[in-house]
């Protein structure tokens, strides 16, 4: 092999994202404006991203929830002691249905102040999210 080819075969090659496709901007529209009703603490808001079909899991240690009625349960339950709450999505791609982000989920009730670094994967078919799992991440400065 020449020199003039081994030097091209071994240049770090620049990879380049395609841009999204109409459904993928969608899709990315659908989780962070999911994402951005948090800060309302309106259930209701924050349930109509939801399909009726949902299946969520909070972390990757707890207990799937099925259904958005029983998804609903749990959101209206917990935002009940929340004084605030917001996530603050800092980046995401999108992969056709699959949207990932990678933020912080931030909460305040009346005892303490709390803060999580989530990995947030979503699965959304017709500007609906139908599969919701979070995982904790550690923050990557």
């Amino acid at each position: 092999m020449s020199a003039a080819a081994l030097a091209t075969l071994s240049k770090p090659q620049e990879a380049k994202a395609a841009a999204l496709s109409d459904v993928e901007e969608a899709n990315a529209k659908v989780v962070q404006d999911f994402c951005d009703a948090w800060a309302s603490r309106d259930a209701e808001k924050i349930g109509s991203y939801l399909a009726e079909d949902v299946s969520f899991r909070m972390i990757e240690s707890s207990e799937r929830k099925e259904g958005r009625q029983s998804v609903m349960e749990g959101v209206k339950k917990f935002l009940g002691t929340m004084k605030n709450a917001e996530f603050e999505v800092l980046r995401s791609s999108v992969f056709g249905n699959t949207v990932i982000n990678d933020r912080i989920d931030r909460f305040e009730n009346a005892e303490k102040k709390m803060e999580f670094h989530i990995s947030g994967f979503f699965y959304v078919a017709d500007g609906k999210i139908k599969e919701w799992q979070d995982y904790s991440s550690p923050k990557v400065d």
